[in-house]
């Protein structure tokens, strides 16, 4: 079946009208940032909270490195869900589904649930998590970890926001309640914990036999030359083993194996040529890498399905095909017309205004933020147009008044004839206008931000903002498969090297620590510079607390204040022409 006409974001607006089947609904969008705006329009469109996204590694195809644990906390919750049909709707971006994964027993056999009031024996407990691949540490930060302090336990599940504390009464559970990692302190009490396995491959003792096993079968090196080979098999799991998932099984898996029979799976845009280009990518990197005797590579059919294995593996479910082609048999939907926003006229909002009194339709428009959406009030109001406000989708539909102003992360706009919808957003009001995502920019001080590779020499320590500190080495010149580019190549502690394509020099920055000869290097792949980045953000919000209590102290002095038009100003902010900097945006923001 096939979907065309679609425009702006009604693609998720008629995703969103399948969720009230008693069936799993499966989205597949050509990229991550597609899958990331799906995501947030199908939940603004159904009130509906159980829609969860698949991510991807986010690290490319036989990375040393390991993918962040929250990711892989995000997966196997996300996955967990599906078997248990705990979610209404899946999305995620293909090249993520072409990734072989673990069979759905390894989530069975490693998922366990705690209750508060029943029996646990300390060394059993501790040994169930060892195997379920979770790090006993002196104290937990983040997903995958577990502290045992006397007749205390912390605890950090794989799928969950926060840690939780067992209280335990002896060998009995007394009490079980989440804290905050920073501060200690309790925030609320549980029944009970459902913990999911560490990682997507088991770490126990079988684990490690059975990857033992398909490495001397599958790849054709003596196994005592490889370093990879020699760290498993004494239990040792180094970063990038993620490459190497299906040698722990005896079969793999596929997204298909997970998803129910009845489920339903629509296809967004033209996935083919996301396939063809990851598979591009992936041989590159393949061809490239593959001589290291130290980590071999499994070949490519190994680890990622080609386009024909995939959709033969969802070639069982009913699926939909969703595009932007234009069809002259469906009328269901249509383009807005020009209503933008022309603030030099007498009447700004003529064209917006008109568009409303000559059409039968409710009219409901999307700001983009709640800050926008004051703005909007205050502009509308100061122009006497008529409208009301409501905090949900759901709460605009049931309001019968014409015009609605919503606050919602919406794209694009479009008409539903059908259901006499017009759906406007910013971007139709103010299609000149810069929207910025905010997701996607990265805060960085601009004293210590690297402008070009003048600023830096050979050896200098440099901080990257997900990896930590590591010396700069020099640039590289590789071909990856798409020509040849220049690298920043960076060391790291035990060896680790990191290549950085020169084009995102802003991820990285001067170091401006201690003396240069006392640097301490970050590994690829550890928790140590996630645990600075969050003991410097408890440091920050001390900080913040004292600035607050000395700003406080001024508030309540008597002072004289100057009066100002907040419309105009508004109205000055919005046609500014200029891009701010990230340090004005601050200035403003503050």
């Amino acid at each position: 079946m096939n979907w065309s006409n679609q425009i702006g974001s009604s693609d998720a607006f008629n995703i969103s009208d399948t969720l009230s089947e008693n069936r799993l609904i499966f989205v597949i969008t050509k990229n991550a940032s597609e899958a990331y705006r799906v995501v947030n329009e199908i939940r603004l469109f159904s009130d509906n909270k159980e829609i969860r996204l698949l991510p991807d590694w986010e690290t490319l195809p036989y990375d040393k490195f390991s993918p962040h644990f929250d990711l892989i906390s995000e997966r196997l919750e996300t996955l967990y869900q599906i078997t248990n049909g705990i979610c209404k709707c899946v999305v995620s971006p293909i090249t993520t589904l072409l990734y072989r994964l673990a069979p759905p027993s390894h989530l069975a056999k490693y998922s366990f649930i705690l209750n508060t009031g029943a029996t646990i024996k300390l060394d059993q407990l501790k040994n169930q998590m060892n195997n379920a691949g979770y790090q006993n540490v002196n104290q937990v930060i983040s997903p995958g970890e577990f502290c045992i302090r006397g007749g205390v336990i912390d605890l950090f599940p794989m799928g969950s926001v926060l840690p939780y504390r067992i209280d335990l009464f002896d060998t009995e559970i007394e009490k079980i309640r989440t804290f905050d990692p920073d501060s200690q302190r309790g925030i609320y009490s549980v029944a009970n914990i459902r913990l999911l396995p560490a990682r997507e491959f088991p770490t126990d003792k079988k684990g490690v036999q059975t990857f033992r096993a398909n490495f001397r079968r599958e790849i054709s090196i003596d196994p005592t030359r490889s370093k990879i080979y020699k760290d498993i098999s004494v239990g040792a799991f180094p970063p990038g083993i993620e490459y190497y998932l299906p040698l722990f099984f005896s079969d793999s898996s596929v997204i298909a194996d997970y998803l129910p029979s009845n489920t339903r799976v629509f296809i967004l845009g033209d996935i083919s040529s996301s396939i063809n280009q990851f598979w591009e990518d992936t041989n590159s990197r393949y061809k490239l890498l593959r001589g290291d005797v130290d980590f071999p590579l499994l070949p490519p059919n190994s680890l990622f399905m080609t386009e024909d294995e995939f959709f033969k593996s969802i070639k069982k479910f009913d699926r939909i095909q969703i595009s932007d082609k234009k069809s002259s048999a469906s009328a269901k939907l249509q383009a807005l017309p020009d209503i933008k926003v022309e603030k030099k006229f007498k009447d700004p909002l003529k064209k917006l205004r008109s568009f409303v009194e000559t059409n039968k339709f409710k009219t409901l428009i999307f700001s983009d933020s709640l800050g926008r959406r004051q703005t909007l009030h205050a502009f509308f109001s100061s122009n006497n147009l008529n409208f009301y406000t409501a905090k949900t989708w759901k709460e605009g539909l049931s309001i019968p008044e014409k015009l609605i102003l919503i606050e919602g992360p919406l794209t694009t706009g479009f008409i539903e004839n059908e259901k006499q919808l017009n759906v406007i957003t910013e971007g139709e009001l103010y299609p000149f206008h810069a929207r910025k995502n905010k997701k996607l920019e990265k805060s960085s001080s601009a004293e210590h931000m690297l402008k070009d590779l003048s600023e830096i020499r050979v050896g200098d320590p440099v901080v990257h903002i997900q990896h930590g500190i590591g010396t700069y080495q020099g640039l590289k010149t590789m071909n990856i498969g798409d020509g040849l580019n220049e690298y920043l190549e960076l060391h790291y502690d035990d060896s680790d090297k990191l290549f950085l394509p020169v084009s995102q020099l802003e991820v990285i920055s001067r170091y401006s620590g201690s003396a240069l000869d006392s640097v301490s290097l970050d590994k690829l792949g550890s928790k140590k510079w996630d645990k600075a980045k969050k003991k410097a953000a408890k440091q920050i919000r001390d900080t913040a607390a004292e600035l607050l209590h000395l700003y406080a102290e001024r508030s309540s002095r008597v002072g004289y204040s100057f009066p100002m038009n907040d419309l105009e100003y508004k109205t000055f902010c919005e046609e500014f022409e200029y891009d701010e900097t990230t340090d004005q945006l601050a200035a403003i923001e503050a």
